[in-house]
């Protein structure tokens, strides 16, 4: 576990219509070599990337004008 981290992604449900017809049955699977996404979920999933990266900042920001000995 690393401190002060945070993971999260876009998942969606998997189906024959948003899945690679090129693949075969058990590739293109999430963190696999050959991962792929479904493009129109990954940009639905962008905004929410960009407020939590915006809302993280400003509690560091915070964090930081509290106690700047955290700063490095």
């Amino acid at each position: 576990m690393l401190p002060r981290a945070i993971t999260f992604g876009p998942g969606y449900l998997r189906t024959e219509a948003n899945s690679p017809d090129f693949l075969p049955t058990g590739h293109g699977l999430p963190h696999g070599a050959d991962e792929v996404i479904h493009l129109p979920s990954l940009l639905a999933a962008l905004p929410v990337y960009v407020i939590a990266l915006i809302r993280l900042d400003a509690a560091l920001y915070a964090q930081n004008q509290e106690n700047p000995s955290h700063v490095r």
